[in-house]
């Protein structure tokens, strides 16, 4: 999964925002929500 990567070099690379990248924004997160929400 490509977006796992991303996501983890986002979330650790850098500080969250009051407003998330578009990147997030648009559905990677939900992928991760479903994902943590499965595990």
């Amino acid at each position: 999964m490509a977006w796992s990567g991303d996501w983890a070099s986002l979330w650790h690379g850098s500080p969250i925002r009051e407003t998330p990248p578009a990147e997030i924004r648009s559905g990677e997160a939900l992928y991760f929500l479903a994902f943590v929400i499965l595990a």
